[in-house]
């Protein structure tokens, strides 16, 4: 059955705004020329049935796996739909972290309800803790009784909290006791030093991870995103993909490889990224330690971040009067499952980021 993501549907289309607070990635290279690839060299015909080989032997040497435990796939949300949908054959239930990133529930709830004949799936939810800073911790046991899938997103969307491989291979640890597994949505993960190329899923042959080189390389337009998971559901996903297309994107695949291997310039977005992430969050917190009626927790990656009224207000009315009388858009904190919040995002140019700062607190302090 599918499912609408709200989310998805509400950024696409909510009226243009001055200062947006809502992207979850960098910005991109405006041009082909921007990356120095000649396009007499860009491949059209080459067969690719299931992702570019010599962008998948560079990606699998990076991770230190075999190209058999990797898939190449257009962009993570594919990522994302592709690995949950071969997860939904394999197990009984789906346990899915809150806060939450609003795409895995529907993504779940749609294939948990797609089972022809089958009772549909049970979804259970693993609450992260606001007290214990959202962090999942080494003492969580995790509420399941049969074979389940585990969805959560490290750094966590929305708040940008980072858990460390220790606890990610325990939980799977815990999964893998009732044949289950767990899926980790990587796609943040970049924007930490040393870690843009690194993943429990090289690990552990219950987890199953996702990334992209949208979100801190600011490649979105080539759409690029992977899969890391054992050889089994590598297969599985391969099989669903077959459903979906015949042939991959070589060209941006190619591209994709090209920018990351034959120039200086993924490295060169990647450091700039994260300098940019580390400095503009220095604004957002300047801004915040003067508001009292707002908290936070600091992201450990990512350029997102959850923001909370101390009061427990609901932040509906706040959002859409930022947006109406501010001209400033964050997202509600309804699309993550907290209703007296919002998500901030913070990778913008820092002139505009201190503007639409000061309408935040400014009309927090009002209310």
């Amino acid at each position: 059955m599918f499912q609408t993501i709200k989310y998805m549907h509400w950024i696409k289309t909510v009226p243009d705004v001055s200062i947006n607070l809502t992207g979850s990635g960098v910005a991109s290279p405006e041009y082909l020329s921007d990356l120095n690839i000649p396009s007499s060299d860009i491949p059209l015909g080459e067969a690719n049935w299931y992702g570019y080989e010599p962008l998948k032997e560079w990606l699998a040497n990076k991770y230190k796996i075999d190209t058999s435990h990797i898939a190449i796939t257009p962009g993570a949300s594919m990522a994302n739909y592709i690995a949950i949908n071969a997860l939904a054959g394999m197990v009984d239930e789906f346990c899915i972290e809150t806060p939450s990133y609003e795409p895995h529930i529907r993504i779940a709830e749609g294939v948990g309800y797609s089972k022809i004949g089958i009772k549909p799936m049970q979804i259970s939810r693993l609450n992260r803790d606001a007290s214990k800073g959202y962090k999942l911790g080494s003492d969580i046991q995790l509420p399941m009784q049969n074979s389940t899938a585990l969805i959560i997103s490290n750094p966590n969307n929305p708040t940008g909290v980072f858990d460390s491989d220790e606890t990610t291979i325990r939980l799977a640890d815990q999964v893998s006791e009732y044949g289950g597994y767990l899926m980790v949505d990587e796609v943040f993960r970049p924007f930490i030093e040393g870690e843009e190329f690194c993943s429990p899923a090289s690990l552990h042959d219950r987890i199953v991870s996702t990334c992209s080189l949208t979100k801190a390389w600011g490649l979105y337009g080539l759409r690029i995103g992977w899969v890391i998971g054992n050889p089994d559901i590598i297969q599985r996903i391969s099989g669903i993909m077959d459903n979906l297309h015949v042939i991959q994107p070589v060209i941006t695949e190619y591209i994709a490889l090209h920018t990351l291997v034959k120039s200086s310039l993924a490295s060169d977005f990647l450091i700039e990224s994260r300098r940019m992430a580390k400095s503009n969050f220095e604004i957002v917190a300047e801004y915040l330690g003067n508001c009292d009626q707002l908290s936070y927790t600091q992201p450990d990656g990512g350029i997102t971040m959850l923001i909370r009224f101390k009061d427990g207000s609901n932040s509906d009315e706040y959002c859409l009067r930022l947006m109406e009388d501010e001209d400033v858009l964050v997202a509600p904190g309804r699309f993550f499952e907290v209703y007296d919040g919002f998500r901030l995002s913070f990778g913008i140019d820092p002139a505009m980021l201190r503007k639409g700062l000061e309408s935040v607190v400014r009309l927090a302090s009002d209310d």
